[in-house]
């Protein structure tokens, strides 16, 4: 036997429409304060209502129901849900990923991204100390004259 409830508030808005086989169960979900396992979506409020909207024999049709109810009341059916959720794995698309070895040109030292990225390319040592060589050279000739001193 499968229930399908509503969680009105005290305005008669529908927040919330879902399906269950333990309504009792499900009513103690939603509004458990425990810690460890995490507060439920009605934690501490007192203007909420269970209401039995249907029972039904499977599962299916329970979904069925529920999802219908969602529609009709506008609120955010699991498809939704599941669909928000893939979206969010496909921003992560042509960003640079943690794992990605790179091979600095200028040492030629392999790495993974952020490290890479920090201590080499444009801040690689090698360039520092080329670069640090030819000012000096400039500022001071007697650096290339080992005979000047």
């Amino acid at each position: 036997m499968r229930y399908v409830y509503e969680i009105v508030n005290s305005l008669g808005i529908v927040e919330h429409i879902g399906e269950t086989n333990n309504t009792n169960r499900r009513w103690r979900e939603h509004v458990r304060d425990k810690l460890s396992s995490g507060r439920g979506k009605f934690y501490l409020r007192q203007d909420i209502v269970m209401n039995v909207v249907a029972t039904v024999e499977t599962r299916k049709e329970s979904r069925d129901l529920e999802e219908q109810l969602q529609l009709i009341y506008g609120l955010e059916t699991d498809r939704m849900k599941k669909s928000k959720a893939s979206s969010i794995g496909a921003k992560k698309v042509g960003k640079v990923q943690a794992n990605k070895i790179h091979t600095c040109p200028h040492c030629g030292k392999i790495g993974k991204s952020p490290s890479m990225f920090r201590w080499h390319f444009d801040n690689c040592k090698t360039i520092r100390e080329s670069d640090r060589m030819e000012n000096q050279s400039l500022q001071d000739p007697s650096y290339l004259d080992p005979y000047h001193l």
